[in-house]
């Protein structure tokens, strides 16, 4: 194809793609009540989850000129709170008191849960995070969302996504996949239940399988759910297992609950990452701390896998759940992957481009892979690509 061609091709695919764009934000606009109607004054505005995003929401309202009446909220210790200024109810005392109030929903993890209870109780406004973002990503900040739905129409992706999409090594990660495009392209959160798989996270069935040999390296081992998964699962086994969490407070869990194990535990206080470097951590104490050069919390080591594990003894299962850092780590670990093919179980939902640069880039590393995915909640979140070797 010529270069006149090629272009041709491009711009029509491009009048394609910002078609089909233009068609979804359509019909998402005619799913939902208007959003401007959360800021023209004509309808109290409610808040659901008073918690840091309910907050952040609350300030950027504010900013907006709106006011927000209320946060409605499940957890029975902060009924009867306030919140700077705003008080904190039940979701049924909210609909008692304000029947006509539009929700703004301040979750990710529980996005889908949350809109849905709201329309249950008879609120005639509800607006999931996705949507809201969507409108007025200024106001309603949430960066795992940030072009997820402008980037599966994007021309630049596409060619990759398509590369993906033929690399799935079974018909439940072909539809996860095909799924979570959907789900983005039309904000259709249902589309995230239809695809929740019912088995443990990281633990493919028949896949993830282990032997006296095998060696664990668990990034974002949080408090020791995964490590408490695994002792489940397989409770004969004792092999080593390293656990790597940044967090002081989830870290001192996380070693805690390592002495339970009854094979050889190391508790890292670190992160993983490209290259080793100490750098600043948001710590949290929650799950979704992070890395930055201008953070203001303690000082953090990040590891690299090629560099921590000895070359004799490298990790063969490699799990990374590690808040948008998994391109940094498996970098981190090319050589690793490169020589042994330990299997993978990796997060790929933190940036949206995630869900086909992660698996592309693994694959031109160690094409002898196959490939699966699973999606393990009712929201965008939670989202493992595997990469497993014949063994």
């Amino acid at each position: 194809m010529d270069s006149h061609a090629e272009l041709t091709s491009h711009r029509r695919k491009s009048t394609r793609d910002v078609e089909a764009q233009q068609a979804a934000s359509v019909a998402i606009a005619a799913a939902y009540p208007p959003i401007e109607r959360v800021f023209d004054g004509s309808a109290p505005v409610v808040i659901a989850a008073a918690a840091r995003m309910g907050r952040a929401f609350l300030h950027a309202l504010r900013r907006e000129g709106v006011t927000p009446v209320a946060f409605v909220d499940n957890d029975r210790a902060k009924w009867g709170t306030v919140i700077e200024g705003v008080p904190v109810m039940a979701p049924e005392d909210g609909l008692a008191r304000y029947p006509d109030a539009a929700i703004c929903v301040a979750s990710v993890i529980s996005e889908s849960e949350l809109a849905n209870q709201m329309r249950g109780l008879g609120f005639p406004m509800v607006y999931p995070l996705s949507v809201l973002h969507h409108y007025r990503p200024d106001v309603f900040v949430a960066p795992y969302l940030d072009g997820a739905f402008e980037s599966c129409f994007d021309p630049v992706h596409a060619e990759t996504i398509a590369e993906v999409g033929a690399l799935w090594a079974d018909a439940e990660s072909v539809s996860t996949f095909e799924q979570i495009l959907a789900a983005r392209r039309t904000l259709d959160l249902e589309r995230y239940a239809a695809i929740h798989a019912d088995h443990p996270q990281y633990f493919l069935p028949r896949s993830v399988t282990f032997t006296d040999d095998d060696v664990i390296c668990d990034g974002g081992a949080y408090t020791g759910d995964t490590l408490a998964t695994f002792r489940e699962l397989f409770p004969s086994l004792r092999i080593p297992y390293y656990g790597f969490e940044p967090d002081p407070t989830n870290y001192a869990q996380l070693a805690a609950a390592g002495k339970e194990y009854g094979g050889r535990f190391v508790a890292v206080q670190g992160g993983l990452g490209a290259r080793e470097v100490t750098m600043g951590f948001a710590a949290t104490g929650a799950m979704d701390g992070q890395f930055s050069a201008g953070a203001s919390g303690p000082t953090i080591h990040i590891h690299t896998i090629d560099g921590f594990f000895p070359r004799e003894a490298p990790p063969t299962f490699i799990k990374m759940d590690i808040e948008g850092m998994e391109p940094e780590a498996l970098a981190g670990a090319e050589g690793t992957i490169r020589s042994h093919a330990p299997t993978l179980a990796i997060c790929v939902y933190h940036e949206p481009a995630h869900l086909w640069e992660i698996p592309k880039w693994v694959h031109e590393r160690q094409p002898g892979y196959r490939f699966y995915l699973r999606h393990y909640s009712r929201n965008m979140s939670e989202t493992v690509m595997y990469a497993i070797a014949g063994r």
